[in-house]
């Protein structure tokens, strides 16, 4: 019996998916085996981030132009100003949406590689 239980641990540990081990849970009258499945690392997960109608306007704008000033930015909405322009931005980057290019004024933003 130790050779079949000793096989299956044997072929978890050497599969290339690396599934988690099979869970044995037992009593002195019964014995269960939970065994896990692979489909979880095949399924693709969807990321909700939160974004003000600003910033999804900036996001189709860098799918149309590849880059976004903060000008650029800026002739997009009526009325921003330069610290909602600056924190929109901002914010884009630490959500790892964009990154930041150059500096100060010649400054833009481009999609995360």
């Amino acid at each position: 019996m130790d050779e079949g239980w000793d096989k299956i641990i044997k072929e978890h540990r050497e599969h290339p998916l690396k599934p988690k081990l099979p869970e044995i849970i037992a009593d002195e009258h019964t014995m269960t085996v939970i065994i896990f499945s692979t489909k979880g690392k095949f399924e693709k997960k969807k990321i909700v981030i939160d974004l003000n109608k600003r910033q999804k306007k900036a996001i189709e704008y860098l799918k149309k132009h590849r880059k976004i000033s903060n000008k650029e930015y800026r002739s997009l909405i009526p009325r921003i100003s330069d610290k909602t322009v600056y924190r929109d931005l901002r914010d884009l980057v630490k959500k790892n949406l964009v990154q930041a290019k150059g500096k100060k004024k010649g400054r833009y933003y481009v999609f995360k590689e």
